[in-house]
């Protein structure tokens, strides 16, 4: 909790600019996973009221020792994924009420990965949600991969982010509305799911790796990895090397509790603002900021995600 109680930072920037005139809009990025708690199935484009007020959260943070925030965290966070997606809802709703006083708008991007052309293509530098779990499977670094086939990706590729990004502040300060603007931005119109971009990207060459049963999963992970990093880590340890693996399984070990909820959740994320922002543009503003994720060729894309990962992370790919 006290590590993403980073909301404090968007206080001090909203009240910043209320005091700068020129300042047409404040553009809030924020996640589509906001709102994802583990009861939720549908993510609209609306706000929603935290269960706990920003200034609430705030005290707290500043009120309390960080045991008493760990403790408490874990008591609040039954129904969230993470500490990330909770404070995302708590800052929006704090955004929110500064709609009498400027305009906002707050953008939801979903699972951000490699660009389509810019500034080249397959650039990335991210190691986060898909990506990550790409690299994990393609370096075979797990003997195990529990996901659901239902769960959509909602991904987006960096450049057409930034280009939505824009072209949504843009539609904030042009229509002037009293009511914070929400734009949702993920592939809900040309899906994919996490299990097809993990084929594609693979060449189907980690099929067996994925697991379909929490339970087989685990055991897999404790037989075919926790085990022989133990005993790599005891020969290193009697060889006079520094012990390495173990920590290693924990980083790992964190980001798959970390993805556990996105890979297993099938969420379904309205994006009808943007869709309508898109189908207003000129031709000559599609041309200069293209965020249509409806012609991506998903196929085409993931086929190619690996090389961008070898290029521009320097990261071995076994596929």
């Amino acid at each position: 909790m006290r590590k993403s109680v980073g909301s404090k930072e968007t206080c001090q920037c909203l009240k910043i600019c209320l005091d700068n005139k020129n300042i047409k809009c404040f553009m809030y990025v924020s996640t589509v996973y906001s709102y994802a708690r583990r009861s939720c199935s549908r993510i609209e484009e609306k706000i929603y009221e935290p269960i706990l007020k920003p200034e609430t959260l705030l005290d707290m943070s500043n009120g309390l020792t960080n045991d008493e925030l760990d403790e408490f965290e874990n008591t609040l966070m039954k129904d969230w994924p993470n500490t990330y997606t909770f404070t995302k809802n708590v800052t929006e709703y704090y955004c929110d009420t500064f709609k009498d006083q400027m305009s906002i708008g707050i953008f939801r991007p979903g699972t951000v990965t490699s660009a389509i052309s810019e500034p080249f293509p397959t650039w990335v530098k991210s190691k986060a949600g898909i990506l990550g779990a790409i690299i994990l499977l393609g370096t075979k670094l797990v003997p195990s991969y529990y996901v659901d086939k239902k769960a959509l990706s909602h991904c987006v590729p960096v450049d057409m982010t930034v280009n939505a990004l824009i072209t949504s502040t843009y539609d904030v300060i042009s229509n002037k509305s009293k009511d914070t603007k929400i734009y949702n931005y993920t592939s809900n119109n040309n899906p994919i799911t996490f299990y097809d971009g993990f084929m594609i990207a693979t060449k189907n060459k980690c099929i067996s790796l994925i697991t379909y049963n929490y339970y087989w999963n685990a055991i897999k992970m404790f037989l075919l990895m926790y085990l022989p990093f133990v005993f790599m880590d005891i020969f290193r340890f009697f060889t006079l090397q520094k012990p390495k693996y173990l920590r290693l399984y924990e980083k790992i070990n964190h980001f798959l509790g970390a993805m556990f909820y996105f890979n297993n959740k099938p969420l379904v994320v309205d994006n009808d603002n943007l869709e309508h922002v898109w189908d207003s543009l000129t031709q000559r503003d599609k041309d200069l900021v293209p965020f249509n994720l409806k012609v991506i060729d998903w196929i085409d894309y993931f086929t190619n995600v690996p090389s961008g990962i070898e290029k521009y992370m320097v990261i071995k790919m076994k596929i």
